[in-house]
């Protein structure tokens, strides 16, 4: 690792027999070897500075993609805390519970986008014409996020967020949102197949794309993510480390946009190094895993996420329920309309330009919206008070089916407590900062959250100590904001064997 005073950026070493990966192990303002791409990467909570799976994939990737695109490049891996976050998600609360992780993530997220910045306006001061591909993993992302306001925007080839706590797709919101039918998806969707997906666990960004960075977002969120909100259920995160298979798909993406002279056709640009030639090169891929509709909806059945990285996909040939397959061409997407309650699978098989193929199958349910759902409304009558240091949480008798309240601190989860306390004490609460809330929301015995009621508390410029202002009671019609949270009957096995009402409990 390169020595620096203060910060280090880029403590790479040099790829022997390379020219173009270079070391720069240094503080911004000082001299630099100009590249035509700055590669850069943040990771996720807990992730070894330069070690973790996902920047060893990208740091890869970017290296091969660059070299046969015949770019000089250096890739960065932005050294801040990325500091752990240990079971938020699954914490069962006592009598209190302390806030001081949540304070202690924000830093470490402000930490990374000075950080960022600070080595971006040292490149930029010296190589204003070099161009960026910026990349973040979960915590990663939001360092990205913010941190991409303040760059030369034209010069911004790519930004791409892996499981983003922050995500937003309207497209997902509802019972039978847009998504579910293929329809209205967000230009920035690369890789979301639930199409429930609407909200990240951190506060959804809206709008999500900043200033003139329009069409050169791209988001990736899989199944059983709760930190990117494709599922509601706290500890289901079984898919949250699943992403390092996804960059190749990034490479694809840049692939096109870097290509010279337009040509990404050509044997030339492939990206299949020669010892993988036995993995996979082609990948067929729909934006869903399952498309719903009611009966008479046309649902759009999309494979346009399809890639390959040697050459442009150019054939889509289609099959429905085992039949043969049928070419569309270069169309990747096909329109499907059922009349009645019904249920099938539909196959694609791409082949890009150098004859090589590969094959994809989703499901299509096409159900009646006569689901009656009995879900937990936001919760009433709660209250937020300060104590000293602490804030003192209250509220009332519980539904019935609510065994727990969940609770957050400006959307981070700091676990759930038995429903029946009715009071709960959360200490290290920095009242000097504006904006801050507390949201609350009834959970099942199975954590099936329901709509969350927000409190926001008021600035105390004396929070060293003395009594705050009690905030007002939060009416569940005032300011509150809605998880979705209930699992769509959809994605029950009772829904789709024909049973209309579910009551949770």
């Amino acid at each position: 690792m390169a020595a620096c005073g203060g910060n280090c950026y880029a403590t790479l070493s040099p790829v022997e027999g390379s020219t173009n990966y270079v070391d720069n192990g240094m503080g911004p303002g000082e001299s630099t070897d100009c590249v035509d791409l700055e590669f850069v990467f943040a990771r996720g909570s807990g992730a070894e500075y330069q070690k973790s799976d996902m920047w060893l994939k990208y740091q890869s990737e970017m290296k091969k993609l660059s070299e046969r695109l015949g770019y000089t490049y250096r890739i960065t891996d932005v050294e801040y805390p990325a500091v752990s976050v240990i079971d938020p998600f699954t914490n069962a609360i006592g009598a209190y519970v302390s806030a001081g992780q949540y304070y202690e993530f924000g830093r470490s997220v402000k930490a990374g986008v000075s950080s960022l910045r600070e080595y971006y306006d040292g490149v930029a001061r010296v190589c204003p014409e070099s161009r960026w591909v910026l990349a973040g993993y979960s915590q990663g992302s939001m360092v990205v996020s913010e941190a991409v306001k303040k760059f030369k925007h034209g010069n911004v080839v790519y930004v791409a967020l892996f499981t983003d706590p922050q995500l937003y797709l309207p497209e997902g919101k509802g019972l039978f949102p847009d998504a579910c039918k293929g329809r209205n998806l967000s230009d920035y969707r690369v890789y979301v197949p639930v199409c429930h997906t609407h909200e990240g666990r951190l506060k959804a960004r809206n709008p999500y794309v900043y200033g003139e960075l329009t069409g050169k977002y791209g988001l990736w969120c899989g199944p059983d993510d709760y930190v990117c909100g494709s599922t509601q259920i706290p500890w289901n995160l079984s898919g949250h480390t699943k992403y390092v298979d996804k960059i190749p798909q990034l490479t694809a993406i840049l692939r096109k946009r870097l290509a010279r002279g337009g040509d990404v056709s050509a044997r030339s640009v492939s990206l299949k190094s020669a010892s993988t030639d036995n993995e996979p090169n082609v990948f067929a891929e729909f934006t869903l895993n399952s498309y719903y509709g009611n009966p008479g909806d046309t649902i759009t059945i999309d494979a346009s996420p399809s890639f390959s990285l040697d050459a442009d996909i150019v054939s889509y040939e289609w099959s429905i329920d085992g039949e043969e397959f049928w070419s569309a061409g270069l169309e990747p997407q096909m329109t499907v309309t059922y009349d009645a309650e019904s249920y099938h699978k539909v196959r694609v098989r791409v082949t890009d330009f150098l004859g090589e193929s590969a094959e994809a199958e989703a499901e299509i349910r096409v159900i009646n919206d006569d689901v009656i759902f009995y879900e937990l409304d936001a919760p009433e009558g709660v209250t937020a008070r300060k104590d000293g240091d602490d804030v003192i949480l209250e509220w009332g008798d519980p539904p019935v089916s609510a065994m727990f309240l969940y609770i957050r601190l400006n959307g981070y989860d700091l676990g759930y407590v038995e429903s029946s306390r009715k009071e709960l004490i959360i200490k290290d609460v920095d009242l000097s900062e504006a904006d801050t809330v507390l949201s609350v929301g009834w959970a099942t015995g199975k954590m099936n959250l329901g709509e969350f009621t927000d409190i926001a508390l008021p600035v105390d410029d004396n929070s060293g100590g003395g009594e705050g202002v009690e905030p007002p009671v939060v009416s569940p019609d005032t300011d509150v904001s809605t998880a979705e949270g209930l699992i769509p009957c959809l994605a029950l096995l009772g829904c789709a064997l024909g049973i209309r009402k579910i009551l949770w409990a």
